[in-house]
């Protein structure tokens, strides 16, 4: 079997020189392994959407082929890379001597022969023309289609480049990939992002079902028992609307009883016959909290705008924002209007205990609740029920005065007077919209929202469509 030390010897390398160069090889891969290492570490534990992503596709692979090999998992080839660019393996100046048998001119200059020239791998990783926002953290720039012919990966050069790249690179790079890969394929707790949805794969049916997680990231992590309450009696409690100690962790999905939907009417079946059951699940969709593409530090005012069952991946959404977590960026302003229906069959209750009866109301009140205790966040919410008489615009406060009441669907005129008296305090490009709806209202939405918000606006409009 051919081996790098026999390669050596047979070129002509002395046993010395053999023995050398092997354990340059072997030592070249530790000290900058560990660096990098520590680097996307760190940067995973700062950035929650990248981790979750990250845990998330892991396990899909890892249910999809056990034995897959670490670097062709996709998000994992992108969080290395950026941790690569960012933590450069060899930050100093790779240097050459230009041959004396050619000139070399770089641009307009012209180099004489046995010039000494180099480039720090700093000045490509962190050119902005290249990599926009330089300085952050985004495993996501190495997924998205680029057309910048291959400038990205040209600018890469952690371990120089050529013939004279680090002779440790290719152990130091399988290393690296071995050790994420390990630290973020656990089975303790499961991940997703608010706003997602759920591929439930139920092992008597064929076809899996699609359902929206409607709790949160933290609804579903395993937590110790509650201790002991060290708040002193003059001191008050964080208002949360989720008692996140001493309970087991679970996911809530949206499940509309449906007979026509084999997965759907398997859940909906006796508890009984269900339960201890094991299901294959996998996490899904794009419709997320953070935002992409916008830090969530300048975010100063949202606006989530639902209509019918559009409102499930946003309580998601807003019950994540509300749970008082230290590593959650919570804008100072949020602006909920939920466009709904009374339901039906319960005419015999006045207004108020049918509001009641409007999927998540009570839950979106009772968060409007606990912020208005805690004062973290200003929550304003809108209720437009649209199969009331339109003989008024404007029915008035619910008596739990949480909320304001409309007859009829959105308007644009309303719309605009929400988007942009919200902002009126700050700058539109501060606000972020998300649209949960049926297609054409959540078309129609999208392109009122971009005429407010103006040039670039389309960049803060995230929606959703159901069908």
């Amino acid at each position: 079997m051919s081996t790098y030390q026999s390669r050596l010897l047979e070129a002509g390398a002395s046993p010395e020189e053999t023995a050398a160069q092997c354990k340059a090889v072997i030592f070249a891969g530790v000290d900058s392994t560990a660096i990098m290492l520590a680097t996307i570490l760190v940067h995973l534990i700062h950035n929650r959407k990248a981790r979750y992503t990250l845990s998330a596709e892991i396990t899909q692979y890892r249910q999809e082929s056990p034995s897959i090999d670490s670097e062709s998992i996709p998000y994992l080839r992108a969080v290395v890379k950026e941790g690569l660019r960012l933590g450069m393996a060899n930050p100093t100046r790779f240097t050459r001597v230009s041959p004396s048998s050619s000139i070399l001119r770089v641009g307009e200059h012209t180099l004489p022969a046995g010039t000494v020239v180099g480039c720090a791998a700093y000045n490509l990783h962190y050119d902005e023309d290249v990599f926009p926002r330089p300085f952050d953290y985004r495993p996501d720039r190495w997924l998205e289609a680029r057309q910048d012919g291959g400038l990205m990966e040209r600018n890469m050069m952690p371990f120089g480049l050529g013939s004279r790249a680090c002779i440790g690179k290719n152990l130091a790079m399988r290393q690296v990939y071995e050790t994420v890969l390990a630290m973020n394929n656990t089975q303790q707790s499961f991940s997703f992002l608010p706003g997602q949805w759920l591929d439930v794969h139920i092992p008597s049916i064929a076809q899996a079902g699609g359902f929206t997680i409607t709790s949160t990231p933290a609804d579903a992590q395993v937590l110790p028992p509650p201790e002991a309450s060290t708040t002193s009696p003059t001191e008050e409690p964080l208002a949360s609307s989720i008692d996140l100690q001493g309970r087991p962790p679970y996911v809530e999905l949206a499940v509309q009883e449906s007979p026509g939907n084999p997965a759907a009417a398997w859940l909906w079946r006796p508890k009984e016959d269900i339960l201890g059951k094991e299901l294959s699940i996998r996490v899904g969709g794009s419709f997320t909290w953070p935002p992409t593409g916008v830090d969530s530090k300048d975010v100063k005012n949202a606006i989530f705008i639902a209509g019918g069952v559009g409102i499930n991946p946003l309580i998601s959404i807003i019950s994540h924002l509300n749970n008082n977590d230290p590593n959650t960026t919570c804008p100072p302003k949020i602006h909920i209007l939920y466009s709904t229906r009374l339901p039906g069959g319960h005419e015999n209750l006045s207004l108020e205990e049918k509001l009641e009866q409007i999927l998540f109301l009570p839950r979106l009140r009772q968060i409007m609740q606990s912020q208005k205790q805690s004062r973290r966040t200003e929550i304003f919410l809108d209720l437009f029920l649209t199969d009331l008489p339109a003989g008024s615009n404007k029915l008035g406060i619910d008596r739990a005065g949480l909320s304001t009441i409309h007859a009829g669907r959105i308007s644009e005129s309303y719309l605009h007077d929400v988007v942009v008296n919200a902002s009126e305090r700050m700058d539109l490009k501060d606000t972020v919209c998300y649209v949960c709806g049926p297609p054409g209202m959540t078309d129609s939405v999208v392109e009122v929202l971009g005429r407010i918000l103006g040039e670039g606006g389309k960049q803060r409009i995230f929606f959703e469509k159901w069908w």
